[in-house]
C-alpha cells in the first residue's frame, strides 16, 4: 500500500490518498482542500480508479492529472 499526501501535513489543508498494490484508490481523507480533491475522492473510490502515485504527489499538478488513462 502507498500513501500520498497533498498539502501541509502540519497545517489545516491536507489530503491523504491510500493506493493499493495496483495503484487503485482505496481510501482518501481531505481537509480544507480544493473542490476537485473533495469531489473526486468518493467517486474514484467507488470506481476503483487507478492513479499515478507520482502525478498525485506532485502538488503543482491538478489531482485530475493523476488519473491513469490506458493507451
Amino acid at each position: 500500500m502507498t500513501v500520498i499526501h497533498r498539502g501541509d501535513l502540519h497545517g489545516t489543508s491536507v489530503s491523504a490518498w491510500w493506493l493499493g498494490e495496483d495503484n487503485r484508490l482505496l481510501a482518501a481523507f481531505t481537509m480544507n482542500r480544493p473542490d476537485e480533491e473533495r469531489e473526486s475522492a468518493p467517486q474514484w473510490i467507488e470506481k476503483k480508479q487507478i492513479l499515478s502515485p507520482e502525478r498525485l504527489a506532485d502538488a503543482g499538478r491538478s489531482v485530475h492529472d493523476a488519473v491513469y488513462l490506458p493507451k
